[in-house]
């Protein structure tokens, strides 16, 4: 349940084209005329608030304090269900699974703690690297890209992603977690990301693909995210598809945690 490489190359081509000119001086007057040094790239901040004037502006998202998404789960082969998401400012999250014969699969935040609910394997609490990817991921602004929320941000490259050019930028949380985005050059739209996720089972290698963005009130939301992967040796793919987005309804009652959380704290309670 998700919310690296030759452009390195690229940078480094540019920078030293840079000090080349440096280096140079007066010696270019006999360059030819036809010789252009590469474009530098725009930073990452222009990039990201590009990003959010092309969904809506920071002020159509701000304006939010919940929404309420349904979707369709689907693990190609293996299973089909459908997903429920609630989310509320500034950072809780409730995530519901329902599995037909199976039950309902349920992770959710509530501004300090982080659970998974699964009827085949029981409760259990996020810690460390989970419990601040989940409150990452809980973010109700997140697309906003705060820098009190990230130690670095920086463009390092215009490549190719999954067909589309792209700007690709290396984010570093204030926790030190490391990811990459890609935005499309043209409308800087987000089209990717690509980092590790914390699981149940383990860390996974994932690249995520974000696609057909459809307009949800005043927002412009990804109709459809497709998920890629490694678990404990295991391959995987996961795809979404929205299908409701409502805004500012959601009770905050259902951020309370279960009975089965409430009682698996207390008995590790010191």
């Amino acid at each position: 349940m998700r919310k690296i490489c030759s452009s390195f190359l690229a940078t480094t081509i540019i920078l030293a084209s840079l000090g080349l000119l440096v280096a140079l001086g007066s010696d270019l007057a006999a360059t030819p005329a036809s010789f252009q040094a590469p474009a530098p790239l725009p930073s990452a901040r222009e990039i990201i608030d590009k990003f959010v004037r092309a969904i809506g502006g920071r002020s159509a998202i701000l304006k939010h304090k919940s929404s309420y998404a349904k979707a369709h789960y689907e693990m190609p082969g293996q299973m089909s269900a459908e997903m429920e998401v609630f989310s509320a400012a500034p950072n809780k999250l409730l995530v519901k699974i329902s599995i037909p014969g199976a039950g309902d699969i349920k992770t959710g935040f509530d501004g300090k703690v982080g659970w998974d609910l699964n009827p085949m394997a029981g409760a259990s609490l996020h810690k460390g690297k989970r419990l601040e990817q989940t409150r990452r991921q809980a973010d109700f602004y997140g697309d906003l890209h705060e820098e009190k929320n990230f130690q670095s941000i920086e463009t390092v490259g215009l490549e190719d992603f999954e067909g589309t050019k792209c700007y690709k930028l290396r984010l570093t949380t204030s926790s030190g977690d490391t990811y990459l985005e890609f935005f499309d050059a043209k409308s800087f739209l987000l089209v990717g990301r690509v980092g590790t996720a914390e699981t149940g089972a383990g860390p996974a290698e994932v690249r995520s693909v974000v696609a057909d963005y459809k307009k949800f009130g005043d927002l412009l939301v990804p109709g459809k995210s497709t998920s890629k992967g490694v678990i404990a040796g295991q391959a995987f793919e996961e795809i979404i598809t929205v299908t409701t987005i409502q805004y500012d309804s959601v009770d905050p009652a259902v951020f309370e945690l279960p009975d089965q959380i409430k009682e698996l704290l207390g008995s590790q309670a010191p």
